[in-house]
């Protein structure tokens, strides 16, 4: 199945150039109908021209965002460099109360060329 995400550009230049390995997201409706295999369309924000897709490799489901950067190492998918800036990152993007209401996901992505 295909998918369609926005990224910022920070996020979606380190996808093409091959440093960030997942994508974090609230386990919303939307992220529950992923499956491992399916493919993702990721468009740079704020045009939505450039777009690059991503298998996805693996889908992790935590609690909240300190036990995901618990788990996987930062470098993985943020420039964060702490775990308190990664989480007050996340705070920027998402409320609090949707983290508790529908934990963090770890996305497994891989471009595909």
């Amino acid at each position: 199945m295909k998918h369609s995400m926005k990224l910022l550009i920070e996020p979606f230049e380190r996808i093409k150039i091959g440093t960030k390995f997942y994508e974090i997201r609230l386990n919303d409706e939307k992220r529950k109908m992923l499956r491992v295999g399916d493919s993702i369309e990721f468009s740079k924000r704020p045009e939505l021209f450039e777009k690059i897709i991503c298998e996805v490799t693996s889908l992790q489901l935590f609690p909240n965002f300190v036990s995901l950067a618990m788990a996987i190492p930062l470098q993985h998918y943020s420039k964060s460099t702490t775990i308190k800036d990664f989480v007050n990152r996340c705070y920027e993007l998402w409320t609090k109360e949707n983290e508790t209401k529908y934990g963090v996901l770890a996305i497994g992505i891989k471009a595909i060329k």
